[in-house]
């Protein structure tokens, strides 16, 4: 009769185990599908604004725009944020000064 406990014992705990394998495996699961959703409506959202900007500019006349990786720089910054509920007035002073930063850094197109 032990063997039957011993058995029983192990495959309770086997199955506890595999059962939280899978847990684990779908959380992190969804975080990368979380990330993935958030890369994309962030490239999504600045090629957008880059291209209101272009089109102003054109309609303008004069100006420049800046390159799209620094809109997309933009909004991987800010989407993580709004996700979380964190965006203050603070956090986009931040941004901003973070994306200044990129564009007096980053080298010129030729």
């Amino acid at each position: 009769m032990q063997w039957i406990s011993v058995v029983a014992t192990s495959a309770v705990i086997s199955a506890s185990v595999s059962g939280l394998l899978t847990l684990w495996n779908a959380h992190l699961q969804r975080r990368v599908e979380e990330r993935k959703r958030i890369a994309e409506f962030a490239m999504k959202m600045a090629f957008s604004e880059w291209e209101a900007h272009t089109a102003l500019m054109k309609q303008v006349g004069r100006g420049s725009v800046l390159p799209p990786e620094i809109y997309f720089y933009r909004y991987s910054l800010l989407l993580p944020l709004l996700d979380k509920g964190e965006l203050t007035p603070e956090k986009m002073a931040e941004v901003d000064a973070a994306v200044q930063h990129m564009v007096e850094t980053k080298p010129q197109r030729q």
